[in-house]
C-alpha cells in the first residue's frame, strides 16, 4: 500500500540482534511518503515493519541501514512534497490529509532524535 503522512512503524524481534535494539521504540510514528517497497537483501536484518509495509528498514552488519521511511524531514521538506507531489494525496486508509501532516511539529523534534542516535551508533567507531 501507499503510505503517505505520519503513521506508525513497529520494531521486529529481529531488531534485537541489531543496534536498533536499544535505540528505536517499539513503535513510534515516521514520516512516509512512498508507494514501492523492496525485498531484503541477503544478510540483511529486518528491524522495522508497518501494517501497510512489511519491509520498513534493515540493517546489515551495523554499518549498511536502508529505510523505507524518512527520519530527514522537517516541515519546509514535507511542505515542499506536499506542493510538488500532492496529487498523490487521495483517500486511503494509508495516506493522511495534507493539513495534518504539519499538524504537529513535535513529531519532527522525535525523527530527528532518533536519526542523530543512528547516526552517532553509525559514527562511534569512526572516532
Amino acid at each position: 500500500h501507499k503510505e503517505i503522512g505520519w503513521l506508525p512503524i513497529e520494531r521486529t524481534s529481529e531488531a534485537g540482534e541489531s543496534f536498533f535494539a536499544d535505540i528505536l521504540p517499539k513503535s513510534i510514528e515516521v514520516f512516509h511518503w512512498h508507494g514501492d517497497t523492496f525485498e531484503l537483501p541477503n544478510g540483511a536484518i529486518h528491524f522495522a515493519r508497518s501494517t501497510a509495509c512489511e519491509n520498513q528498514g534493515f540493517i546489515i552488519d551495523n554499518r549498511i541501514l536502508g529505510l523505507q521511511f524518512h527520519l530527514e524531514m522537517t516541515p519546509k521538506t514535507v511542505q515542499g512534497m506536499i506542493d510538488n507531489c500532492g496529487h498523490e494525496i487521495v483517500d486511503s486508509p494509508y495516506i493522511q490529509p495534507a493539513k495534518d501532516m504539519l499538524s504537529d511539529s513535535t513529531r519532527f523534534d522525535g525523527t530527528k532524535d532518533l536519526m542523530t542516535s543512528c547516526l552517532d551508533q553509525f559514527c562511534k567507531d569512526l572516532l
